[in-house]
């Protein structure tokens, strides 16, 4: 699919961009090592407790906002599968422009199918080559809704790509979550960062700030994009056998179609399966159907309920 993992991959699309002062990582303390061995020259911001998007960007945004003042900031997920680097970046250099301009940016991705597993943004007034004014964020719809969107012509998917001035973004941080801004404020960063996310509210940027805030656009992304984050997207761009099944690692598979097997733990064999979720790891077994794979969020519910997170 590329060249390195995906997180690689996402890093040097990134040094592409031109007046890049500065790449950095947020992510979750439990990958401490992997990440200094794969990027021992960058800084990582390490969440001891993640605790969804809006603390994360937050925090990211507050370190840009020390370290260098009023500037613009870009938030990239490290699990997009992205082809077209120059098309890209030519997206970015257009949400630069608006966020200069004190918008809030968000690259939003032209619907290909009635995707069920990603919310959406609804467009309005025309304001760059390839940019709008969002009107709305609507969250994920049924299959009729998603329909519905596509043949509308101004939705994209959310890809939770955004770009902002870090001056704008602190000013929505203070207005929208106002409790989390004053910990944010009082706090030494990084020393302090157990007690910053202890106090944080577990709520994506969406609900957080995208939904409320006035000054957001959406540039249309022309490049090819999927969200590997999600299971099925895997089929978008790994090859499958002949019965459309897809199979990494040992897996022993006979007469199943349609299929998703990852085997990084316990051998799994399986027999007679359609359109099933299989992934084998040291910890755990998961299982399940590949209609219900954006659903994997209310298991990981139960599983926290259960003291067993850590295991999804």
């Amino acid at each position: 699919a590329g060249e390195g993992t995906l997180i690689e991959q996402t890093v040097k699309r990134l040094q592409k961009v031109p007046e890049t002062k500065e790449i950095f990582l947020i992510s979750n303390s439990r990958f401490r090592e992997r990440l200094d061995s794969m990027f021992p020259g960058i800084f990582k911001i390490l969440e001891p407790i993640g605790k969804n998007t809006a603390p994360a960007c937050a925090v990211a945004n507050e370190y840009t906002l020390r370290k260098y003042g009023e500037i613009i900031l870009g938030i990239f997920p490290s699990d997009h599968f992205i082809r077209e680097d120059e098309i890209f970046i030519e997206a970015v250099e257009e949400a630069k422009g608006l966020a200069q301009k004190g918008y809030i940016v968000t690259i939003g991705m032209k619907p290909t199918r009635p995707e069920t597993g990603y919310g959406y943004i609804e467009r309005g007034e025309k304001i760059g080559k390839r940019s709008y004014k969002a009107i709305k964020f609507h969250e994920k719809p049924d299959r009729e809704t998603a329909e519905k969107y596509i043949s509308s012509g101004n939705f994209y998917w959310n890809a939770g790509m955004f770009v902002w001035r870090t001056d704008v973004f602190d000013e929505s941080v203070k207005k929208f979550m106002p409790e989390f801004y004053k910990v944010l404020k009082e706090s030494k960063f990084p020393e302090e960062l157990d007690k910053i996310y202890k106090e944080a509210p577990e709520i994506s940027v969406d609900y957080a700030v995208m939904e409320k805030a006035d000054n957001i656009a959406v540039v249309e992304g022309e490049f090819f994009w999927e969200d590997l984050g999600s299971f099925p997207s895997l089929f978008k761009v790994l090859n499958t056998d002949e019965k459309g099944n897809l199979i990494l690692g040992g897996a022993v598979v006979s007469e199943c179609r349609n299929s998703l097997f990852i085997q990084r733990g316990p051998v799994i064999a399986a027999y007679g399966l359609s359109d099933i979720i299989v992934i084998s790891t040291d910890d755990v077994v998961l299982v399940i159907p590949m209609s219900e794979a954006q659903n994997i969020k209310k298991l990981r519910a139960i599983l926290k309920e259960k003291g067993l997170e850590k295991l999804l």
